[in-house]
């Protein structure tokens, strides 16, 4: 005779057990739906960051290239600056050589007597005031 299965009896437990790890497949299912979910926001957020991190490294080798740029124009103005500051100093010197027969007059120089500088303008400008006809002088 068979006997039929009893409360508590081994098939109960193989039963509890089955349904017990049905449970548990839905919970791990769940949570592995989850995870994969926050995996899937993780590798957006990744993306957006390569994206960003792209920009960012553009925006770098612009500001890269115009770093070079004013490095070369400073290299440029500095020697441009030399230059012009050994210029100004050898026309500083030959003025300071010069300016001895420049605040003696044009008469201190025999060539230059009569050729010019403040006298000889003076003399021009009286000059030509004698040789203006003496009504044009009563206008003034």
């Amino acid at each position: 005779m068979a006997d039929s299965p009893r409360v508590g009896s081994n098939l109960d437990t193989r039963e509890t057990a089955l349904l017990e790890a049905l449970w548990r497949g839905d919970e791990l299912a769940a949570t592995l739906a989850t995870v994969e979910a926050e995996l899937a926001a993780l590798r957006a957020r990744l993306a957006r960051a390569e994206e960003t991190i792209a920009e960012l490294t553009e925006i770098g080798d612009a500001a890269q290239a115009a770093i070079d740029q004013l490095r070369a124009r400073t290299v440029t103005a500095e020697t441009e600056a030399v230059l012009y500051r050994s210029q100004r100093e050898a026309l500083a010197a030959e003025l300071f050589a010069k300016a001895p027969q420049l605040r003696a007059g044009p008469d201190a120089n025999p060539a230059r007597r009569g050729a010019g500088g403040r006298h000889g303008w003076y003399r021009r400008v009286a000059a030509w005031l004698r040789a203006v006809p003496p009504r044009i002088k009563r206008r003034r």
